[in-house]
């Protein structure tokens, strides 16, 4: 079993992709973060084997760049995949894509096949610290 934790303050989006991974991936759990209050709960209790990551937090005073740097922080070979809605925040030329060691982005609205192929990629690579036993 592999555990994500998907950072997202949105909650009808949130739950339509919580809905598209239990269709899709039948082998993972998924835990919700929204604030910084709930990301210092869940993240430092938790091995994640997956970061998914929204670049715009309306609802927390740390933004999507603020909570992948407490990520890296702690943890600096976990997969991290950012959704967003704001394509022109971000180009994969970026610094902070190698800065931080991002897997991989994708421009919301998202198709639930495009991130499980980015998921099934990442276990192909046996990128998951379940894997890995760390």
């Amino acid at each position: 079993m592999y555990k994500m934790l998907v950072i997202e303050d949105e909650k009808h989006f949130f739950d339509t992709l919580y809905r598209m991974l239990l269709i899709y991936l039948e082998n993972w759990e998924m835990d919700k973060c929204d604030d910084d209050d709930s990301f210092a709960e869940l993240f430092p209790t938790n091995k994640y084997d997956l970061v998914i990551i929204d670049l715009l937090l309306k609802k927390s005073s740390s933004q999507g760049r603020e909570f992948i740097a407490k990520i890296r922080e702690h943890n600096t070979i976990i997969p991290i995949v950012i959704i967003t809605a704001a394509d022109h925040m971000l180009r994969p030329s970026d610094p902070e894509i190698k800065k931080y060691n991002i897997y991989d982005y994708i421009i919301k609205p998202i198709l639930a096949s495009e991130l499980e192929k980015k998921i099934r990629n990442m276990e192909k690579e046996n990128l998951f610290l379940n894997k890995l036993d760390i």
